[in-house]
């Protein structure tokens, strides 16, 4: 069989492979039933293969990790387009490296992208940022339960926890605010320019717990975590301010420098009782009574 028609016959072997599997499969998976099956490959020729398939039409859905929170939305083809570029510009040496660690490391792509969401509200939202255009429109806003309509002076659009935001001040009050961009109902641009200077995300989430400031001052925060959870929590970074506190018991003390909000109170009930909240008795009596909702739910 020459080299041409052995090529043809290897790519109606992957789509053979790819079509019996339920859950897809990796190029290493794909690379090894090949081998199996007498063929003569390497990583890339199963990329080159890959990309054959989709050339001619076939639907072959990629999991690149990372990108999947970003999937039905603008952003995902810009990126996708990024990484196309660069990967133009990689050597093969270079291009099958980055495959190998590919394989070797696999990420949890957290949180997806919820379903329904209008690509062109986020192109929309987008534009308003880089053009710096005042945005108008009708916003439900979950904190407070109402639907109204906002004129916002775009920052940016942040990324954070698997869902996507908008920075921008809300010209009614002129206080820069936070705002969940499915929540938007409808949204335009205007030709007026936004002249208000631009916060930076280090600035403005500076001070808070998560992603919503409610205006209160930064306090100490002092908790405590049993010997269960110690491990746990002090491998990892929660806050920029926190302070770790060793004690003989196995457990741990931590200080944080921040705002008492409802994603704080709700953080530390998320360890239920392996935390336990000291300081100030803001937080200490918010934990107690969103405790005992919790509980009345389960009566």
């Amino acid at each position: 069989m020459d080299n041409r028609n052995m090529q043809v016959a290897r790519i109606f072997q992957v789509l053979a492979i790819l079509q019996s599997s339920r859950n897809g499969k990796s190029v290493t998976e794909i690379e090894a039933a090949l081998i199996d099956r007498g063929f003569e490959v390497q990583k890339r020729t199963v990329y080159r293969d890959i990309d054959a398939l989709e050339t001619a039409g076939f639907p072959i859905n990629r999991d690149e990790g990372a990108l999947l929170p970003l999937a039905n939305t603008p952003f995902h083809n810009d990126l996708m387009g990024l990484f196309k570029k660069i990967d133009d510009k990689l050597g093969s040496n270079s291009r099958d490296h980055l495959n190998e660690i590919r394989e070797g490391f696999k990420f949890d792509p957290g949180p997806r992208w919820g379903l329904g969401m209008d690509p062109d509200t986020i192109d929309t939202l987008r534009a308003g940022c880089a053009e710096r255009q005042i945005l108008v429109g009708v916003y439900a806003s979950a904190s407070s339960g109402t639907v109204k309509d906002r004129r916002i002076g775009p920052h940016y659009l942040y990324f954070a926890k698997g869902a996507l935001y908008l920075v921008g001040e809300d010209l009614d009050d002129s206080k820069v605010k936070v705002f969940s961009a499915p929540r938007f109902k409808s949204v335009a641009m205007t030709d007026e320019v936004y002249t208000g200077s631009i916060t930076t995300p280090e600035e403005y989430f500076q001070g808070a717990f998560g992603m919503y400031k409610d205006g209160s001052d930064a306090v100490e925060v002092i908790i405590t975590f049993n010997k269960q959870i110690a491990p746990y929590v002090r491998e990892r970074k929660w806050h920029s301010s926190q302070t770790i506190v060793n004690k003989a018991d196995g457990s741990i003390v931590m200080t944080l420098h921040c705002q008492v909000n409802l994603e704080l109170v709700r953080w530390v009930l998320g360890f239920g009782a392996n935390a336990r909240a000291i300081s100030p008795d803001s937080l200490v009596k918010s934990v107690q009574e969103e405790s005992k909702n919790v509980a009345r739910i389960y009566d």
